[in-house]
């Protein structure tokens, strides 16, 4: 969803349990402070308060809508799903990291079959960067008590090309899982626009 749709959404939002006057007064603070609407949704409920002046009821509101649509995303895919392709893996990633401003890297452990097992937050970064390190990957991946696992990670700047340390990332991850008998069948990038695969894309 662009910003011109998320600024609609928010105006109907706060219409609804403020009323219209109180809505427009709020998008106006966000203008007069260069805050975006998907900016906005991703803050403490405390900061959205005291940015808009809105109450507290509808800044706890608004500050739940992009947590509670990852969560019906994600539940949409089951409790379990398939990730046995870069597509599957694509979408279930995308639900996870929907509305992320930063960088959220992940592993998951699949069953032989490619269903999730095991999933694991590996770092929380900045909007261009995190920090991964190949002691939590491991210990994750040996949590997990599988042999395939899957990474994947955000890219909020909307790129969907992996940088020269996301190549490296790859590189050094399978080298150190597959020292364990576990195999790192893809490192998935995505973005609200789409995914690739590093393995699969032949970055490596």
């Amino acid at each position: 969803m662009d910003e011109l749709a998320l600024r609609q959404a928010l105006k109907q939002l706060v219409t609804l349990y403020e009323g219209e006057q109180a809505a427009l007064a709020a998008l106006t603070v966000l203008d007069e402070n260069g805050v975006s609407p998907s900016s906005l949704f991703e803050m403490e409920y405390r900061d959205i308060r005291e940015m808009t002046g809105l109450s507290a009821e509808t800044s706890r509101i608004i500050g739940m809508v992009d947590e509670l649509a990852r969560y019906t995303g994600v539940e949409e895919l089951g409790a379990s799903p398939c990730l046995d392709t870069l597509r599957a893996r694509g979408e279930f990633f995308q639900a996870l990291t929907l509305g992320r401003r930063e960088e959220y890297c992940y592993l998951a452990s699949l069953s032989p079959r490619g269903h999730l097992r095991h999933l694991a937050l590996l770092s929380r970064g900045t909007l261009d960067s995190s920090t991964v390190y190949m002691r939590d990957v491991a210990r994750q991946a040996l949590n997990g008590g599988e042999n395939q696992t899957v990474m994947a990670h955000n890219h909020p700047s909307g790129s969907m090309n992996p940088s020269r340390s996301d190549v490296e990332l790859t590189r050094t991850a399978r080298e150190v899982l597959g020292g364990l008998g576990i195999e790192l069948l893809e490192h998935v990038i995505v973005t609200p626009g789409g995914y690739t695969g590093i393995i699969e894309g032949g970055w490596l």
